[in-house]
């Protein structure tokens, strides 16, 4: 229902109640990113980043010869905002959420019931269940990110694709989550020496982030005897 909430409201009411809910999620930040670093919020406020990223994996599919189409699983789905863009686009679009607050924002952007609460290490679906399992900075935020892949995998149909987007940190220099260069693979006690100097109160969040590498998810990948199409290499995204 067009500018109707899961929980009733309507119009102006919800894009305020929504704009607030990701104000606080991005409060929790703080420390971590700069004061000046909004994207958080301008992605979700409104569907318009999340409608070039749908445009962008649309176009890596059909590079790869696939078409995009079918029942999407949008791993690590956050606030629901590219839950709601696959629907709007004809897509039959399931989430997956550990995080209780941005789950609430999707019910307030009426994809709430689309979004199941789960982790991606611990897929509650069956077998070939999905045409298509996006993943969009995730691996970074996991637990372990070869059991995610093995997961991501699993839930696949046997002709369907899994689209990872990942920060490659053995080419990465720039560390996206605090916003300051990164020499990567950068030693996690020194990183935390590091982001204090440079002004992060939130050290410790450094200890939260898995250092993802090409190498280590393509090797994941090869043992399960899948087709790899890296439409990333030579650049510091794994995609």
């Amino acid at each position: 229902m067009i500018g109707m909430s899961e929980n009733g409201g309507s119009g102006a009411k919800v894009q305020r109640l929504i704009e607030e809910k990701l104000l606080k999620i991005a409060s929790k930040s703080a420390g971590i990113a700069s004061p000046e670093d909004h994207r958080f919020y301008d992605a979700h406020r409104n569907d318009d980043y999340y409608a070039t990223v749908f445009d962008s994996l649309g176009f890596d599919m059909n590079l790869c010869g696939f078409s995009l189409s079918g029942k999407i699983l949008d791993l690590g789905s956050g606030c629901g905002t590219f839950v709601k863009v696959c629907s709007a686009r004809g897509l039959d679009a399931t989430g997956v959420e550990p995080d209780n607050d941005v789950i609430e924002v999707a019910r307030l952007k009426g994809v709430g019931n689309d979004i199941v609460k789960s982790v991606g290490e611990f897929l509650p679906f069956r077998e070939g269940s999905f045409d298509i399992v996006a993943s969009m900075s995730v691996l970074e935020h996991v637990q372990d990110p070869r059991q995610v892949v093995l997961e991501s995998v699993r839930v696949l149909k046997s002709k369907g694709v899994l689209w990872l987007d990942a920060p490659d940190y053995s080419r990465c220099f720039h560390e996206g989550h605090y916003g300051l260069f990164w020499i990567p693979l950068m030693p996690k006690r020194i990183a935390k020496l590091y982001v204090r100097a440079r002004g992060r109160i939130d050290a410790e969040y450094v200890d939260s982030i898995q250092y993802v590498t090409r190498r280590e998810v393509m090797n994941a990948l090869r043992g399960l005897g899948v087709r790899i199409i890296d439409v990333g290499k030579g650049k510091d995204r794994l995609r």
